[in-house]
């Protein structure tokens, strides 16, 4: 229960972090890319990079990791969990898996957002 109360507690300030983030964002650029969520996925995965660069140096980091890198970078951003599963595989020499993973990734996942669009549209 109280592995629930961390991710569910970061998970509600990574969001609203990275509702704070995008205001932010919108309010010094204005232009088509879309800079907010571009910039808080860096964040998220240089944030992610060092928290899990600790972990691996502390035994005891559960409670924190469950806090920070599941609730608050989750909450900020999945994109961050991403970078750090392809960065694994990288770091463990599983380059073709790991270049299946992000591409397999970003193709079905945008192609899934696109039928998930169409099948809206076509009920209305």
């Amino acid at each position: 229960m109280k592995a629930i109360f961390l991710v569910a507690m970061g998970g509600a300030i990574g969001s609203v972090l990275r509702y704070l983030v995008a205001i932010f964002i919108k309010n010094i650029y204005v232009g088509e890319f879309p800079w907010h969520t571009f910039t808080v996925n860096v964040l998220g995965c240089l944030v992610i990079g060092f928290i899990f660069s600790c972990s691996l140096q502390n035994s005891s980091f559960e409670n924190i990791r469950l806090l920070l890198m599941v609730g608050i970078l989750g909450g900020f951003t999945t994109f961050s969990s991403f970078g750090l599963e392809a960065f694994n595989l990288i770091k463990q020499q599983q380059f073709f898996l790991s270049i299946t993973y992000i591409l397999a990734s970003n193709i079905f996942g945008i192609f899934a957002l696109y039928i998930g669009y169409t099948f809206h549209k076509l009920l209305n």
